[in-house]
C-alpha cells in the first residue's frame, strides 16, 4: 500500500485512475437495476439504468490490513468524486455513516476518522429517483487539517511599499533585457536593423500597435479574484485561498 504526498497536509491513498485501486474493493451490485462498476481513464464509474428512489444500487467495501490504515497526524479522510443529482453516496468509515450529496460536479468531501485509523471503509451508492444515474470515484486521501490550515493561508512576499517594483511618478528607466529566451541584450542592434527591412517592417508595425494597446491598460483594472486564469484544474481548496491578479479571465471560465 502506498501513501503518496499530494501536499504538505494530504497523503493520497486510493487513486482511482489506476486500475490497481479498484482491485482493493469488494463489489456488490444490484443487477436488476443494471448497476455496474468500471474503470474509465481517470476515474472509476458507478452507473445504473433502472434505479429506484431511496434504494441502494451498489456497494464497494475496501479490503484493509488487520491493523487498519492511518497516520498519527492524519485524522480525516478526504474523498474526491462526482455525485449525480439523482444519487447519494453513503461514505461509511469505521461504522460512522456520512451522506454525501452532489450536483453533477466533482467535489471534495472531508470526514473524520473515528479512532484515528481506518479499520473499515465502504462506499454505498443510493439512487434518489427512478431511472438512470451515475457516481464517479477519483481519489481518497488522509488529511491533517491543522497543517492544511497553515498551507492554505495566503502567503505574501512583499510589504505594502512594494520596494523596487514601483517607480515614483515621472521617473523612467531604460528598458534592458535581463534574461532572454529567444534573444538577449547583445542581439538588439541586429534585430533593430532587421525590423527596418521590407520583409519585417509590417510585422513590427503590428507588434507596436499591440504594445501601445496594452500600455493603455490601467494596472488596477487587472486586479481580480485569482492569481491566474484559468483555474479549471485548481482544486476549490487552493482556489479559495488565492489572492492576487486575475487579469485575463476567459468568457468560458466558470470561476471568473
Amino acid at each position: 500500500m502506498r501513501l503518496i504526498p499530494m501536499s504538505s497536509s494530504e497523503l493520497a491513498w486510493d487513486l482511482f485512475y489506476e486500475a490497481e485501486a479498484l482491485r482493493h474493493y469488494r463489489q456488490w451490485l444490484v443487477s436488476s437495476m443494471g448497476a455496474q462498476v468500471k474503470q474509465n481513464w481517470c476515474r472509476v464509474e458507478v452507473n445504473w439504468e433502472r434505479g429506484k428512489a431511496a434504494c441502494p444500487v451498489a456497494r464497494l467495501r475496501r479490503v484493509l490490513p488487520r491493523a487498519g490504515v492511518g497516520m498519527p497526524d492524519r485524522r480525516h479522510l478526504r474523498f474526491c468524486g462526482g455525485i449525480g443529482a439523482g444519487a447519494v453516496v453513503r461514505l461509511i468509515v469505521n461504522g460512522r455513516v456520512h451522506e454525501l450529496h452532489g450536483r453533477d460536479k466533482t467535489k471534495h468531501y472531508t470526514v473524520p476518522i473515528p479512532g484515528g485509523r481506518i479499520r473499515s471503509l465502504e462506499f454505498e451508492v443510493v439512487a434518489q429517483r427512478e431511472g438512470a444515474g451515475a457516481v464517479t470515484l477519483v481519489w481518497t486521501a488522509l488529511v491533517d487539517l491543522r497543517r492544511e490550515k497553515e498551507r492554505l493561508a495566503p502567503q505574501g512576499y512583499y510589504d505594502e511599499n512594494w520596494e523596487g517594483l514601483l517607480l515614483p511618478p515621472g521617473k523612467t528607466i531604460e528598458p534592458r533585457v535581463g534574461m532572454g529566451l529567444l534573444f538577449d541584450q547583445r542581439d538588439l542592434p541586429g534585430l533593430r536593423r532587421k525590423i527596418k527591412t521590407e520583409l519585417y517592417a509590417h510585422w513590427m508595425k503590428l507588434l507596436r500597435a499591440h504594445a501601445r494597446k496594452l500600455m493603455g491598460v490601467k494596472p488596477e483594472s487587472l486586479i481580480g479574484r485569482f492569481a491566474c486564469q484559468a483555474l479549471h484544474y485548481t482544486r476549490p481548496l487552493e482556489r479559495d485561498s488565492l489572492v492576487g491578479i486575475g487579469g485575463y479571465p476567459s468568457p468560458w471560465d466558470p470561476f471568473s
